[in-house]
């Protein structure tokens, strides 16, 4: 098992919070998540105020495609795009594809990206406070965790 930090945009911190957001969807990396990695969820990742959100397990990964606005493929299926959307933290599914295109181009998206999902819990919550609270402590005198 490894850790794996994940940074999420202010727009999706409160559905990532409140445990509505449960999936990203990212580029492929070299070393993905896998299931039973440790996810830690974060906001601001790598800027001073830098906020841990969450910490989950990976339940798993899958492949996704997105060909067109009603054509959004993950792990072999084809999945309703309005609701990929919603559960995902956009209005419409427009505002999705709009997302995805302005950060990788054009469509089709083919092969470059994955979803990551975990299932939220309360342990997730308090384990991100703990981390964060210990941060503070060992930054405090002068070190970091």
């Amino acid at each position: 098992m490894t850790t794996q930090l994940l940074n999420f945009q202010r727009q999706f911190v409160d559905a990532v919070l409140s445990g509505k957001k449960r999936r990203t969807i990212r580029l492929i990396r070299k070393r993905n998540p896998a299931a039973g990695d440790e996810l830690r969820l974060y906001t601001g990742l790598r800027q001073p105020g830098a906020r841990l959100l969450r910490v989950e397990i990976c339940q798993h990964v899958s492949p996704v495609n997105i060909l067109g606005i009603n054509t959004i493929n993950i792990g072999g299926f084809n999945v309703i795009g309005s609701r990929l959307a919603r559960e995902d933290g956009f209005e419409r599914v427009r505002d999705f594809i709009a997302f995805f295109v302005k950060q990788y181009g054009p469509l089709p998206i083919i092969g470059r990206l994955c979803c990551i999902y975990w299932t939220p819990t309360a342990d997730g919550l308090a384990r991100a406070e703990e981390i964060m609270a210990g941060r503070l402590v060992n930054c405090w005198r002068g070190k970091w965790a």
